[in-house]
């Protein structure tokens, strides 16, 4: 009752997403909070009283995100209440403020408060204020409680375990530009750098605060940089036309700097705009210099939401690439980082950055370098404490139409990072001297501007990696005492990488044919030395080992463990031209007893199927039809390759791929008696040849048949008649008749119309105990390629889930998803003439069988047209790339 139009109800997600959004245009969420600023004069703070209207005031300010306003009022109550305990510790979890969160969520949790995010907050605090162990013990208490649906608490116990490399550089608190508010994220403009802060401006003269963080609106300010030492001076407003009562918040500019991306509140030319709950969201901007020096009424980017976050700006050199922060649906949880690329003159729809960098916890205030990394902070993937700076290399930067992809995130370690928070890093082109944002000390432990300064260009240093080893299929199940071996592939088989080395080039050519392996060298040989060297570790209590890596080398790792059986699996160390880090790799091993049978070796060689030669290069896959694991080889130079000791009494698809030849495969098979009289500790081996027919590049496809010819049903073939399933005896010389599943548009489960076709599959599948088949799912082009090789994938599992659930052992079904990579018609990306019923019949699984035993059938595989076409939204836009 008597709540002011601009206030609004607490929502209980804010809580769960930062570990600090004090900082309203840090991560977004903060801006929920002009909390609404609840747009007042500062009021005096008078002696709290333990009485009706104190606790009432609490609740109220609490209830509006009035944080670190509410927090004194609560402590003065008296006896708390678990609750109010929980409520005190987000207040300073919001602000901070770790000493005190540490206390409060301890009390909290001591009281009896279950929730489990309270022991992972509890445990970040800990982290924060130095007390490792007691962090370590309440990661794996939050892991333990919440299993893999959240990595963070496994994450955080190993970032502790394993800790982070350390660069050689100086670090500096710049104190002329900073103050006692909050001074973060800095950008290079002209002869200085742009921040953002809270402390009073002189241009601006309201007097609003915003209560979440007790302090004044965030507004843009800039210091001049000393040209012989980078020592920032005392700040001024920077660009009044641009600075507003409510937020301003991290920005960045154009090549030119003449155009300037930021983040601000959504209020514009005097008049602010809400959410349907009553928030004013942060959302971009930019602006454009004009020829007085001044900048232009600001413009709200495309790529904006009314009802969620977008924030910090990170735009590509040549303009193409817009790199930001929201909170968005379909993300990963709490702030994601998104990639939105300007074609046609607008901002297209946004993609998400996936997994690879994206946790349940927060990313936020990425900074594109012009090395190709993408600098940003997070406090989901582990590290010293806080948010710290992680780097990632970033393809397809260029905006050349190309995917845009990241690389695994790297720690960019201390002495960037530290126990508090971190953020906001930004670097000169050779990475010698630049600044950064920490919470570590400084001024009232509040947000501070840092510089760091090196004496040589950055150096390519060692990689801190970390592997970690657990039970299948439960990643919370880690092996202490595992058996880590780690082997730098020779030198002669290393894939070049470009770095600054002398390389020898040597081309070997492989017997009876013209083709020839080209392999790169390095002329060092300190250098080959230790890459020939093999590290031998055992994994710890938590599972983990870590070693470092050079950069740029390629790795074997083999891992082994009593009772289990051994992994392996190569990998190459990320290259870094900034400071060290860790990076995190996971195996599973699985239970030796589950097959309890021999092994025998599994060899074989690949061939040109037409000229009769040995093939070198091939890339191939095989998959256990007993167990559906799969493993990857090569062949080498004389066309040679080996799946080492494989279980016998199984078979097994071995899939080649190499360019410009057509795919093929082949069965391979350990049914046969002789396997257990000549295991392969014994040196028994099975072998299979793999033949390919060439391709000519650049031949073009056959033209695609109209849809419906293409989709026509199929007659049986002369003189043999379609098997009837349970129609008495089987003829010989039958034939079997494999119908497409079709799905909905953007969806994975089994329609009705499909069900038939797949019951007709377990009536086979029963008739004949030898079928062991592959179910092939596929999707339209609609949508991104790395999302729609997830959808596929799902349609395959839910396929072979259907079969399975009706009695089909698993072990006889291979489920895989092809993503829009095998198209039926030439409806691919950008295409935008296609009919429904032609992307209709790309949403599709492909029943394959892979081998029929001993019965004399055969199989045709029929493209019949769906009974249902299922339309996309009309309304919907989509983006391929």
């Amino acid at each position: 009752p008597g709540r002011r139009p601009t206030q609004f109800v607490f929502k209980a997600k804010i809580m769960k997403l930062s570990h600090r959004t004090s900082r309203l245009l840090l991560i977004g969420l903060v801006a929920v909070a002009p909390v609404l600023a609840k747009a007042q004069a500062p009021q005096r703070t008078e002696p709290a009283r333990t009485t009706r209207a104190t606790v009432e005031r609490a609740d109220d300010l609490y209830n509006d995100l009035g944080y670190k306003a509410s927090a004194p009022l609560m402590e003065a109550e008296g006896e708390l209440s678990p609750k109010r305990m929980v409520q005190l510790a987000t207040s300073y979890r919001l602000n901070h403020d770790t000493r005190k969160a540490e206390l409060w969520y301890g009390q909290a949790i001591a009281a009896g408060a279950e929730e489990p995010e309270l022991l992972l907050y509890y445990a970040q605090a800990l982290q924060s204020n130095g007390s490792d162990v007691e962090a370590s013990r309440y990661f794996r208490a939050y892991e333990r409680a919440v299993g893999t649906d959240d990595p963070r608490g496994r994450r955080g116990a190993a970032a502790i375990a394993n800790g982070v490399q350390r660069a050689d550089v100086e670090i500096r608190n710049e104190r002329a530009a900073n103050t006692d508010h909050l001074d973060f994220s800095p950008t290079y403009f002209r002869d200085g750098v742009v921040f953002v802060t809270t402390r009073k401006q002189r241009g601006l003269r309201h007097r609003l605060r915003d209560l979440w963080i007790n302090d004044n609106f965030m507004s843009l300010a800039y210091a001049a940089a000393d040209p012989a030492t980078g020592e920032l001076g005392e700040a001024t407003e920077f660009a009044p036309e641009l600075n507003t009562k409510y937020h301003e918040g991290p920005l960045c500019f154009s090549a030119d700097g003449d155009r300037v991306y930021f983040t601000r509140n959504t209020y514009n030319k005097r008049q602010r705009r809400d959410s349907r709950e009553g928030v004013m969201r942060l959302n971009l901007y930019e602006s454009t210099l004009d020829h007085e020096g001044h900048w232009g009424e600001p413009r709200e980017l495309p790529v904006n939401t009314d009802d969620y976050e977008e924030a910090h700006p990170a735009v590509s050199a040549d303009g193409k690439l817009l790199f930001f922060a929201s909170d968005r649906p379909g993300g990963y949880g709490g702030m994601d980082l998104y990639v939105s690329r300007f074609a046609g003159g607008v901002w297209g729809m946004p993609d998400n950055l996936g997994p690879a960098v994206n946790t349940a916890g927060n990313e936020a205030f990425p900074v594109l370098h012009a090395n190709g990394k993408l600098y940003f902070a997070s406090d989901g993937l582990g590290g010293l404490g806080g948010m710290d700076i992680f780097a990632s290399d970033v393809r397809g930067v260029r905006g050349d139409g190309g995917e845009v992809s990241v690389g695994a995130p790297v720690n960019i370690g201390a002495p960037f990072n530290s126990p508090k928070d971190d953020f906001g890093f930004v670097a000169n082109a050779d990475l010698t001297e630049g600044y950064f944002t920490s919470a570590r000390g400084g001024h009232r432990q509040q947000d501070d501007i840092y510089s760091f300064r090196r004496t040589a260009p950055a150096a390519v240093q060692p990689q801190r990696q970390v592997i970690c080893v657990y039970e299948q299929p439960d990643e919370t199940r880690r092996l202490e005492g595992a058996v880590v071996t780690v082997r730098p592939v020779g030198a002669e088989e290393d894939a070049f990488s470009p770095t600054d080395r002398d390389m020898i080039v040597r081309l070997r050519r492989a017997p009876d044919t013209d083709e020839y392996t080209m392999t790169f060298a390095e002329q060092r040989a300190q250098l080959n030395a230790a890459r020939a060297e093999a590290k031998r570790l055992k994994t710890g209590p938590d599972g983990t080992v870590a070693f470092d890596a050079e950069p740029g080398v390629r790795y074997n790792v083999e891992v082994s463990y009593p009772g289990f059986d051994a992994e392996g699996f190569e990998f190459e160390a990320p290259t870094s031209t900034a400071a060290t880090g860790s990076g995190e790799r996971c195996v599973g091993l699985r239970p030796a007893t589950k097959l309890d049978r021999p092994t025998i070796g599994l060899t074989g060689v690949t061939r040109n199927g037409r000229y009769d030669n040995v093939l070198a290069g091939v890339e191939l896959t095989l998959v256990n039809l007993c167990t559906g694991e799969q493993q990857t080889t090569r062949s080498d130079a004389e066309g040679r390759f080996t799946f080492g000791c494989v279980p016998c009494g199984c078979e097994f698809v071995i899939e080649g791929e190499k360019y410009y030849f057509a795919p093929a495969s082949t069965v391979a098979s350990t049914l046969g008696g002789d396997c257990a009289a000549t295991p392969c500790q014994r040196g028994g081996v099975t072998e299979v040849v793999l033949e390919m027919l060439p391709e000519a590049p650049g031949a073009a496809p056959a033209p695609a048949p109209a849809v419906a010819q293409q989709y026509a049903p199929a007659q049986p073939a002369t003189g043999r008649a379609p098997y009837e399933l349970g129609g008495g005896v089987l003829r010989a010389g039958a034939v079997i008749e494999l119908k497409n599943i079709y799905y909905d548009f953007d969806e994975s489960y089994i329609r009705d119309d499909a069900r038939g076709d797949l019951d007709n599959v377990v009536r086979l599948m029963n008739e004949f105990p030898g079928m062991l088949i592959e179910l092939g799912s596929h999707t339209d082009a609609r949508a991104t390629s790395a999302y729609n090789e997830g959808l596929s994938q799902r349609r395959a599992e839910e396929a072979r889930d259907y079969l399975v659930q009706r009695g089909i052992d698993g072990r006889r079904i291979v489920a895989r998803g092809f993503g829009e990579s095998q198209l039926k018609n030439h409806c691919g990306d950008f295409v935008t003439s296609c009919s429904e019923l032609e992307h209709q019949v790309n949403r599709r699984t492909e029943v394959k069988i892979v081998s029929m035993g001993n019965a004399n059938v055969e199989v045709r595989y029929v493209n019949h047209a769906p009974e249902k076409v299922d339309a996309a939204d009309p309304e919907r836009v989509f983006v391929w790339k």
